[in-house]
């Protein structure tokens, strides 16, 4: 995000804060600004911070694919948002997600 305010000249302002502060602010969400456009190289920045984060027995099973635009389209109906609250219909037409970060095993059986 820091690079996306960057290039529309807004200040950016820099904070010090924990891990812990962060993960305690951390919320799922339901809804989505469809009018924000999700960059290929966000999501492969995402990646490359999640790839660099210790499996178990260091065995890097997982596999990371980003998915944006038709592609990410056709997936919205496949995925299940808000699983515990089944009446509430997530996400709401209109606010459903343009892209997704796929975790895949290269490994059969594995997860």
């Amino acid at each position: 995000m820091e690079e996306y305010f960057a290039e529309k000249g807004r200040p950016q302002k820099r904070y010090k804060v924990s891990l812990t502060s962060l993960l305690a602010k951390n919320r799922s969400h339901r809804a989505y600004d469809a009018s924000f456009k999700v960059r290929e190289e966000q999501l492969l920045q995402i990646i490359e911070v999640n790839r660099l984060v210790a499996s178990a027995r260091n065995q890097q099973v997982l596999r990371f694919r980003p998915v944006l635009g038709e592609e990410a389209a056709q997936l919205v109906p496949k995925v299940r948002l808000g699983g515990a609250l089944p009446e509430m219909h997530f996400p709401p037409v209109g606010e459903e997600p343009n892209a997704f970060i796929v975790i895949c095993s290269e490994k059969e059986g594995r997860y």
